[in-house]
């Protein structure tokens, strides 16, 4: 008995799992479907209708009238009127009776955005000089605008209070400072939305400034010389170059990507002893502005105080001074110096090069970070004639 009740139990724990997983992938399957909900005016029933083929139109024209081929050689011409419901490319539509201008029209809105834990839709209206307009409703309730106008005229989202309403927005000023200034479009909301209902503050765009210094370790190498048609080729080793500047951030959207660009002040110095091919011993001195302009990604999901991010970008190296001197002792036939003559080439223009960098931000306090990163940068020209430049650098920002 033991072994057939533990027999049929086997089947019967098998059979509800086939009927779950029937129930979780039928309407999946049915949602890649264009279906539709007849109202049937004379018997009060509903007809669904799946897989039917929905005749092509404008947005616009959409919103009135519903074009189903029923069969190749019928089509027929559905109102709002006739069609509660009906899909297509995963779009829902909904029939409503949307007041405009006075009057009131029955019209299918396409939902663009849902919001399942709270049964939030919102639909959008294309008006007859095709702008676009927002409305939005609490499960069955209500259709009402996302957009209103308060007796100052200013356009506000009816959908304000109840993002303050979430524990975040409450004990947060700058997200009640961002929430007011949502925008009455559905991409707007949305953003706020997932701030508040995931707690994240990480989430939200700020535009940030500060200060940064560093230290670089560049490898100096002497490089190939048209005039002179010779191969300079040689390593002179890395070079201890110290840094400071000033940086700004700007966001792109919430995603966590922005545009990070600095201005940094930097002086790079090389003595070479009987430069290959030259024969002379050689002094390079540079003073410049580096300015890089990265792209960035920050890992906003992730909560906590310490925060990764990566960047990469092309950098414009400035000159704002230097000089390369060539110095050759000339001796007399006893092997004394009778003169130790000096040529000296100014630096202008600017080398372009590109940086890539990985590194994490902390957290300090409310509004402070702290960043910590570790950054390539390769000159991709020549300095001049000579020189080139390339290594690893170690940067230390500070956002005010």
């Amino acid at each position: 008995m033991d072994r057939v009740f533990a027999i049929l139990t086997s089947v019967g724990l098998r059979c509800i799992l086939g009927i779950c997983l029937t129930g979780m992938v039928c309407p999946l399957f049915a949602q890649k479907k264009s279906a539709l909900l007849m109202r049937d005016t004379l018997t009060g029933k509903d007809t669904l209708l799946i897989g039917k083929k929905f005749i092509p139109a404008s947005p616009e024209k959409r919103q009135y009238l519903l074009e189903v081929e029923l069969t190749p050689s019928k089509k027929v011409a559905f109102t709002p009127k006739e069609i509660s419901f009906f899909r297509e490319d995963g779009t829902d539509y909904r029939s409503f009776t949307l007041r405009w201008e006075g009057k009131e029209q029955p019209v299918f809105l396409p939902r663009v955005f849902f919001q399942p834990e709270d049964r939030l839709a919102i639909y959008r209206f294309i008006d007859p000089q095709k702008q676009k307009h927002y409305y939005y409703r609490f499960g069955e309730g209500e259709l009402l605008p996302l957009a209103v106008t308060d007796s100052t005229s200013n356009v506000q989202s009816a959908l304000t209070d109840y993002l303050l309403k979430f524990p975040v927005a409450q004990s947060d000023k700058r997200l009640q400072r961002y929430i007011r200034r949502m925008k009455p479009t559905p991409t707007s909301y949305k953003r706020r939305h997932r701030i508040c209902s995931s707690g994240n503050l990480n989430y939200l765009p700020r535009f940030r400034w500060g200060v940064l210094a560093g230290i670089g370790f560049p490898s100096v190498e002497l490089t190939w010389d048209d005039d002179l048609g010779q191969i300079l080729s040689s390593d002179i080793g890395r070079q201890t170059q110290w840094y400071a500047g000033a940086f700004a951030n700007v966001p792109l959207g919430q995603r966590g990507f922005s545009v990070h660009t600095e201005v940094t002040f930097s002086k790079v110095s090389a003595m070479i002893w009987g430069a290959p091919g030259l024969g002379t011993d050689m002094a390079y001195n540079r003073t410049m502005l580096y300015i890089p302009f990265s792209f960035r990604y920050t890992l906003v999901p992730i909560h906590g105080n310490f925060i990764p991010y990566i960047q990469a970008g092309p950098v414009l190296n400035i000159a704002l001074a230097g000089d390369i001197k060539l110095h050759n002792d000339i001796t007399d036939e006893n092997g004394y110096v009778i003169h130790s003559p000096s040529e000296k080439e100014e630096l202008k223009g600017f080398i372009p090069a590109f940086s890539t960098a990985i590194g994490v931000e902390w957290k300090v306090q409310h509004s402070h970070s702290l960043f910590l990163d570790i950054r390539y940068l390769k000159d991709l020209k020549d300095d001049t004639r000579y020189f080139r430049t390339s290594g690893w650098y170690l940067t230390l920002s500070y956002n005010l």
